[in-house]
């Protein structure tokens, strides 16, 4: 048996005597759109047209989609409707996604075959390239539809976004908007003091590439199995699918070399994980941030069990205080702690290290 093997072996029997901690509550989604409704015609709509030219809005009692009033949305060629907002410079905060939720109706067009886009638009910090995700909406005035955008932005700092409806061609379009969410999910990271910073050892955070390497394997073949799925992702075009049998272990091993491990401050485990399916009912994932010190064989963890539910997301952020001591490996966790197999979707993970600059 290798020495990497040998070690693998005995941290697994370390591991299992080790005692699981609670996790950290996250913080509370902030909802940007303040007039959600529509319904007060003196109140502010909060979306406009980016210029004269782009198209207008207005409060509408004329067949609204929910209660007594919606907003109807004109955009003409190539124009854009938004409803801005912009952080104070450099106040705005890490997010690890946003969304766009409302219930619309494409009521007419000028030229046949157009369709209506809505998108979520951020912009960030570190860079004046925004990011958006998109869907196209055809006309259909007998039908409402439900719009549900999320936008994966990884835990980068904001500086202004926008929900946007847009015409991306030519001709006038009409729609009736109503229940418009444009929510915030702050990132939950841990404390950086002074001195210190906080480095990611996950370099495949979000697996929307294919192509790249997952980063995560079982600790064995009979463990389980790991791959890429485009199958119902969490967020993106992509997610990771995990397969975890009985008392088995899915890890992405982040090793340092012999010393040169950092006095850590902390170690973070953060990601989105979907609980799909068990063989047996009952049975749950375990997920779990790891630490060894260079100066010890005794690990230390922090852990939290999901229930199966596959039709909620579940945000895991484990921190743990590593007291300063130097690192030798580290590492994230998926064990099923019982008999059976259990399967579960993965996506936003991060693995943190507060060190020192």
């Amino acid at each position: 048996m290798s020495p990497t093997r040998l070690k693998l072996v005995f941290l697994a029997i370390a591991l299992a005597f080790l005692p699981f901690s609670a996790a950290q509550a996250q913080p509370t989604p902030v909802d940007l759109v303040t007039n959600n409704t529509f319904e007060d015609a003196n109140a502010p709509l909060g979306f406009a047209a980016i210029s004269p030219s782009d198209g207008a809005v207005e409060q509408t009692t004329v067949a609204p989609i929910t209660g007594t009033g919606s907003l109807e949305v004109t955009v003409n060629s190539y124009g854009r409707v938004v409803n801005f907002y912009a952080y104070g410079y450099g106040s705005g905060p890490n997010a690890r996604y946003v969304t766009l939720n409302a219930k619309l109706r494409v009521d007419s067009s000028t030229i046949s075959g157009r369709e209506l886009t809505a998108c979520a638009v951020a912009y960030f910090m570190d860079s004046q390239v925004p990011e958006s995700v998109c869907q196209n909406f055809p006309v259909d005035p007998l039908n409402v539809v439900d719009v549900s955008l999320a936008l994966d932005t990884n835990n980068r700092q904001l500086n202004y976004l926008f929900p946007q409806f847009a015409l991306n061609d030519s001709g006038t379009i009409v729609a009736t908007v109503d229940d418009v969410h444009y929510t915030v999910f702050e990132a939950q990271l841990p404390e950086v003091p002074s001195g210190y910073e906080m480095v990611d050892r996950l370099t495949n955070n979000s697996f929307d590439n294919a192509l790249a390497d997952l980063g995560w394997s079982p600790f064995s073949p009979s463990d389980g199995s790991v791959e890429h799925t485009t199958t119902n992702p969490i967020i993106g075009t992509g997610s990771m699918k995990i397969s975890v049998n009985s008392y088995g272990r899915i890890q992405a091993f982040l090793p340092y070399g012999y010393g040169s491990g950092p006095f850590a401050k902390s170690v973070s485990f953060a990601a989105r994980v979907r609980v799909d399916s068990s063989t047996i009912p009952g049975r749950e994932l375990t997920a779990c941030a790891i630490a060894y010190y260079f100066n010890s064989q005794d690990p230390e963890q922090v852990c939290q069990s999901f229930p199966v539910n596959p039709s909620n997301v579940v945000d895991v952020f484990l921190n743990l205080d590593t007291h300063d001591q130097q690192l030798q490996y580290i590492f994230p966790q998926f064990s099923l702690n019982d008999s059976g197999t259990i399967e579960a979707t993965v996506d936003q993970a991060h693995f943190y290290v507060v060190q020192p600059q």
